[in-house]
C-alpha cells in the first residue's frame, strides 16, 4: 500500500526522495499491480554474489504457476509508473487539503484526526484511541488471568461502558460509509479505530475530492 510512488514525491521509493543511503529496499503488492503475487528486494551490492551461488529467489509452491505472469505485470507497471508521478503529486495535494479541511469541520473537530501523505492516509478517532491507550484502566485490570478481566467493580463498569461506546461508534461509522457509498479500509482493532485511505495511483483530482466529500458525509452521520 505504501510503495512505488504512493508517497507523492515523484520518485519510485520514498528513500530516494529523502536521499537515504540505504543498503536494500524491499517492495511488494504494487509492483505487479495487484494482478499476481510478487515481491522483491533491491540490493546496493551483493546481487552478483547471490546469482553466482546458483540459488533462486523466485516464489514457488502455491504461486509457482503465476511467476511469469507476475513478472510480465511488473514490467508493465514500471514502464507506465513514471507517467503518473506528476498527476499523483497534484492529486495528493487535493487529497491532503480536502482531508485536513474535513478534520476541521465544526462537528468533527476533536472527534476525527487525519495523518499521512501522498495517497496513503489514516483517519482515526482520538477519543476512542486515547481511551484504549490510557492508563486509567490499569488499576482495574488484573496483571494475570483472563485478558481484560477487570478486578475493581467501579472501574469494571466504566471500562465496560467505554468498550460498548467504542463498538457502537465503529459500527455507526461503517454503516454510514455504506450509505454514502464510500469504502475505506476499516481499522477496528483493540487500540486502533478509524480507517485507511489507499486509493489507486491513477485516481483523478475530482474523484479524490468526491471521495472525501462522501467520507465527510459518513462521519457526520457517525454517532461519536
Amino acid at each position: 500500500m505504501c510503495g512505488l510512488g504512493r508517497h507523492g514525491k515523484g520518485t519510485l521509493f520514498l528513500s530516494q526522495h529523502l536521499n537515504l543511503d540505504v543498503d536494500a529496499v524491499t517492495f511488494g503488492k504494487a509492483i505487479a499491480g495487484g494482478v499476481d503475487p510478487l515481491s522483491g528486494c533491491l540490493f546496493r551490492t551483493g546481487g552478483r554474489l547471490l546469482n553466482a551461488t546458483g540459488r533462486s529467489v523466485m516464489q514457488s509452491h502455491t504461486y509457482a504457476g503465476s511467476s511469469t505472469r507476475a513478472l510480465v505485470s511488473a514490467v508493465e507497471v514500471l514502464r507506465k509508473l513514471d507517467k503518473h508521478h506528476g498527476d499523483l503529486a497534484r492529486v495528493a495535494d487535493v487529497l491532503q487539503q480536502s482531508l485536513q479541511k474535513m478534520a476541521e469541520h465544526p462537528s468533527l473537530r476533536g472527534h476525527v484526526a487525519v495523518h499521512g501523505q501522498g495517497l496513503l492516509w489514516g483517519i482515526y478517532f482520538p477519543d476512542l484511541i486515547d481511551g484504549a491507550n490510557t492508563t486509567r484502566w490499569e488499576p482495574a485490570i488484573e496483571a494475570k488471568g483472563a485478558e481484560n478481566k477487570v478486578a475493581d467493580s467501579d472501574l469494571s463498569r466504566k471500562y465496560a461502558d467505554w468498550k460498548v461506546a467504542r463498538t457502537s461508534t465503529l459500527k455507526s461509522f461503517k454503516k454510514a460509509c455504506h450509505e454514502e457509498r464510500v469504502l475505506p479500509y476499516f481499522v477496528m482493532k483493540a487500540k486502533q479505530a478509524g480507517c485507511l485511505l489507499t486509493p489507486v495511483l491513477d485516481l483523478t483530482a475530482s474523484d479524490a475530492a468526491e471521495g472525501v466529500r462522501r467520507l465527510q458525509a459518513a462521519l457526520l452521520k457517525t454517532k461519536f
